[in-house]
């Protein structure tokens, strides 16, 4: 672009690298977690203050892959059938159950949840699945708040945030051999090309 710009400005004659092709640059895209990672941030998690809740968060992003206002939103019991083994992500602002998004989870995320809602949720009333101490919803940045301060007890090296649970998830589904509509499907993503990305 530099070498164009000095030509246009005629200060020089002739770009020296016109037909050069610019390489590729490296992915930016996070990496998942590791095996090592999991325990160090799920013993992190159990040391915060409040542990079963921000486990049961922390397990339940990185099995479903949940966007962080996904995990804000959801509704116990509505969006969670923990006998079955599902979470349902709605899109609230729509109309019709046809943007109801089901993810499967597996049989640790069911415990962790399970053990919040009957010994650690503030109310056992419906209502948001995560609530802070004093029984009320939490909000986004609540929300925030818990990954951020998880963040500041783990290893630089971790680089613990949402988005990579969520790559973390929709990377063990592809190594686990979903195909790539289902991933598509259970990630959200509108277009196979963001979730090939992963592939």
């Amino acid at each position: 672009i530099f070498t164009a710009w000095l030509v246009e400005a005629r200060i020089l004659r002739d770009d020296p690298l016109a037909g050069v092709k610019v390489p590729s640059q490296p992915s930016t895209r996070r990496k998942p977690f590791t095996d090592l990672d999991v325990p160090l941030i799920i013993r992190t998690a159990e040391k915060s203050g409040c542990g079963e809740r921000d486990v049961a968060i922390v397990v339940l992003a990185l099995a479903t892959g949940l966007r962080l206002n996904e995990l804000r939103s959801l509704h116990w019991p509505d969006d969670v059938d923990l006998r079955r083994g599902f979470v349902f992500v709605r899109d609230r602002s729509a109309k019709t159950d046809a943007s109801v998004r089901t993810v499967p989870l597996d049989p640790k995320a069911v415990a962790r949840i399970e053990s919040y809602v009957a010994d650690h949720r503030p109310s056992q009333s419906s209502g948001p699945l995560f609530l802070n101490k004093h029984g009320d919803p939490l909000t986004y940045y609540g929300l925030s708040s818990v990954f951020r301060r998880l963040r500041a007890h783990l290893p630089a090296e971790v680089d613990f945030k949402i988005h990579r649970a969520r790559n973390t998830a929709i990377t063990n589904w592809l190594r686990a051999g979903t195909d790539l509509y289902t991933t598509m499907h259970l990630a959200g993503h509108k277009n196979p090309k963001v979730t090939e990305r992963y592939a």
